[in-house]
């Protein structure tokens, strides 16, 4: 299938969005980080969601409201996955709802989605061991790289410096006893044409500080309620890390050691994340594409000692614009509009009423899509318990 949707090109545009929630600005003083200076990265305690379209009550109103059209609800990151389909070697599932005009992309609560891969397409990437206690397996280096993200992404803004959308967070019911973390959502809709709508939940991970940007970003559609700096030297950014874990392990994909290569070849340390993890990277570009990102932030976060995964360090940052990245790693953002209009057409054309699953082979550059009975995977949603993501876990500690 991949060899065929290559040449698929859409440029949507799009029509209109909504910002709910909160977010803090970057701490520019990450930004002097080097491999002479680290700094340890700290286990900040957030409860980190990532709710799936049919569970959010925006998306889920909006579907009630809407008749005219087919319409898709989707998130960002299961968005995001479908159109890098092409750079994905492992295998993972989006469940399909249709039910009239309406078209649902879920993901399964505890699966793929909720977590960051490693070295996904490194010549000789992690292997599973016979080794109950190794380190480096691919799961274990998935729940590792999770925690590293999520807390790297909170370390790096100040709590003090505050910025507030028009409508409040849709998630924040006040009865978690741990706060949410820095992080707003943007409600977005596009016209895919021939009467086809997608409606997104994108999300925002900080704003930054940029005098003389003259920023639209903030007042436009997306007015701020309050921030403490003029809403056109606001820049939107969204965060993530990439992590070393130990450059003589197996699955390490050649990387050289970085804190012998990070300040002085960092250009090349990128080309071999770019190698390594380009299904990641490509993804990480077209979240921030979809939520409007001005920037995406990358640190770049190492063990403090290979053998322990337990302790990190940040070792530096380096920024791009999302396009930019894209543009980098030979990364067709039209195709990849293109590759989620000809399944959004296949589903409005041709299914009938009813659940699906698409599965990526795990074999094979091909995606499998099957009909299931209503009620699948929903015994499972009851019964996972998904870790947050911010603590390691007991058994790596």
């Amino acid at each position: 299938m991949f060899p065929e949707v290559i040449k698929l090109i859409v440029s949507p545009f799009q029509t209109s969005s909504s910002g709910h929630g909160d977010f803090h600005f970057i701490d520019k003083s990450f930004d002097r980080i080097n491999t002479k200076q680290e700094k340890p990265l700290q286990q900040v305690d957030r409860n980190f969601l990532n709710v799936t379209a049919s569970d959010d009550p925006v998306l889920v109103n909006h579907a009630k409201s809407s008749a005219e059209g087919f319409t898709v609800y989707a998130t960002d990151n299961v968005l995001a996955t479908l159109m890098c389909a092409t750079r994905s070697v492992y295998s993972w599932d989006i469940i399909v709802n249709k039910q009239d005009n309406k078209l649902f992309l879920d993901k399964r609560d505890g699966g793929v989605f909720d977590f960051v891969s490693v070295n996904e397409n490194a010549a000789d990437p992690p292997i599973e061991s016979p080794e109950k206690d190794n380190i480096n397996t691919p799961q274990a280096l998935s729940q590792e790289a999770t925690y590293i993200n999520r807390n790297f992404s909170q370390q790096v803004v100040k709590e003090s410096e505050r910025v507030s959308l028009p409508n409040r967070n849709p998630f924040d019911d006040n009865s978690s006893s741990e706060p949410l973390p820095s992080i707003a959502y943007r409600y977005r809709r596009w016209n895919l044409g021939n009467d086809v709508t997608l409606v997104a939940r994108t999300h925002i991970d900080a704003a930054l500080h940029a005098p003389g940007s003259n920023s639209s970003q903030a007042t436009g559609a997306m007015k701020l309620r309050s921030a403490p700096c003029p809403p056109s030297d606001t820049l939107f950014v969204n965060v993530r890390a990439l992590n070393e874990f130990d450059s003589r392990a197996p699955g390490s994909g050649g990387a050289p050691e970085w804190r012998q290569k990070l300040d002085s070849q960092r250009g090349a340390v990128m080309a071999t994340e770019i190698k390594n993890n380009g299904n990641k990277l490509s993804r990480w570009a077209m979240e921030s594409i979809l939520s409007g990102a001005d920037q995406l932030r990358v640190g770049f976060v190492s063990r403090a000692t290979p053998k322990d995964r337990t302790r990190h360090v940040i070792l530096g940052t380096t920024t791009f614009k999302p396009k930019d990245l894209a543009s980098q790693m030979n990364f067709n953002v039209g195709n990849a509009w293109g590759i989620l209009k000809m399944f959004v057409d296949l589903c409005a054309n041709t299914l009938e009423d009813g659940k699906y699953v698409l599965v990526k082979d795990p074999n094979k550059a091909l995606l499998r899509l099957y009909s299931v009975p209503e009620d699948t995977f929903e015994e499972d949603d009851e019964e996972d318990v998904v870790d947050n993501g911010s603590e390691m876990p007991e058994d790596a500690q």
